[in-house]
Order: structure tokens, then sequence, then C-alpha cells
């Protein structure tokens, strides 16, 4: 995580359910990579299965954010480029509001 958003408590504590999406991410992506014949349809049913899976859950101390991941479905020319350019944000679970978005790319 950049450092402006090391000093946002906001962000607290939701850095290990994206390095867990991205854990689980990056072997699904090289297998595919490594297979011409891969299913990109259940690719990214995966994908967003992860997504989903890591999203939403407050870790530590923060109670108050939620980490919302947004993973781009995925063409098969886009494995080409070695990175997933995800969004992930932050939502305020008492307004369920988005308060803030950033790219933040799963290089594989």
């Amino acid at each position: 995580m950049s450092t402006d958003m090391n000093k946002d408590p906001r962000w607290q504590g939701l850095a290990r359910a994206f390095i867990d999406f991205q854990n689980g991410v990056t072997p699904l992506i090289q297998k595919a990579l490594e297979d011409p014949k891969a299913d990109i349809i259940e690719l990214n049913q995966n994908v967003q299965n992860l997504s989903i899976m890591h999203e939403d859950q407050p870790k530590g101390k923060n109670e108050s954010y939620a980490l919302v991941i947004f993973a781009p479905e995925i063409a098969a020319g886009d494995l080409q480029s070695y990175a997933l350019n995800c969004k992930i944000g932050i939502k305020n679970i008492n307004t369920q509001e988005i308060e803030e978005r950033r790219m933040f790319p799963v290089i594989f």
C-alpha cells in the first residue's frame, strides 16, 4: 500500500485482504498463461469469486471500513500484459458508501 494510504486510518488493517486476494489470483492467471486452451470464462469467474471472498471483511481494529476489490474482466489478450489492473476501495460499513478508489495492479 502506498505511503499516503498508510497514514489514512480508513485503510488500516485492509492490506491483508488485498494481499490474500493477490496471492490467490496470481497462480490462477499464471496457469492460464501457461495453458493456451485455458477457459477464460472460468478464469474470470474464479477471479470474481476471490474478489468477493476477500472484500467486505474488516480486519483487526478497523471496524468502520471494509475493502472492496474491483477486478476487471480478463480477455485472452490481456494475459500478455502480465498485470491485472484492479481497483481497490474503502467502504464505510455504516453507510455502505465507497469513499475512495485507487488503481492497484496485480503483477503476475
